[in-house]
């Protein structure tokens, strides 16, 4: 959704057309993608099932302070901020609840460590940008464009992290493999 979303991003920007309502529509739809990936990680089922929940909410608040409260003009104050908080809590979650596990054995060998791991740093990276970039655009937009540089900078270490993840080899099926359901 991100490629997809940048590759129709670029050529309006190009042309000095207002891309920010590209973010709008591919946001939502990538935070359900990692909220869905992250479920399947969960200690628990019933982790894995609020996690699952969380999706349709999350989507009905993203859409609902879309309509309501966002300048799909400009960068986000409300919806932006919730999809990066929501992102990194349960990144964090997981990380914590799988990180703690005496199975795992070294995390740095794990896929779903370096994935999830990415998805924290994504989240991270966002969290506060959007609400900080609208307030200063017209005042500091020097600020805004540093600001832009470095949380892409994050994004590119995140996606980097999330990649590496997934060429990490999956353990046989009965060993302490990635998945909690195959252990």
């Amino acid at each position: 959704m991100s490629l997809l979303g940048d590759a129709v991003s670029l050529p309006l920007a190009l042309r000095g057309v207002n891309n920010m309502w590209i973010g709008y529509l591919s946001t939502p739809l990538m935070g359900a993608g990692f909220l869905l990936g992250m479920a399947s990680w969960q200690a628990t089922e019933v982790e894995r099932l609020a996690v699952r929940l969380a999706v349709p909410a999350y989507l009905v608040v993203w859409t609902g302070l879309v309509l309501f409260t966002e300048d799909v003009k400009g960068f986000s104050r409300f919806a932006m901020p919730l999809h990066s908080l929501i992102i990194l809590a349960v990144a964090i979650w997981t990380l914590m609840r799988r990180g703690l596990d005496p199975m795992q054995g070294g995390l740095l060998r794990t896929d779903w460590f370096w994935i999830v791991g990415g998805v924290a740093l994504y989240g991270a990276a966002t969290a506060t940008f959007e609400p900080v970039a609208a307030g200063l655009m017209t005042s500091r937009p020097d600020l805004v464009i540093a600001a832009l540089n470095l949380k892409q900078g994050l994004y590119l270490v995140a996606f980097l992290a999330m990649t590496w993840g997934m060429l990490c080899p999956v353990k046989p099926f009965g060993a302490s493999s990635s998945s909690p359901r195959s252990a």
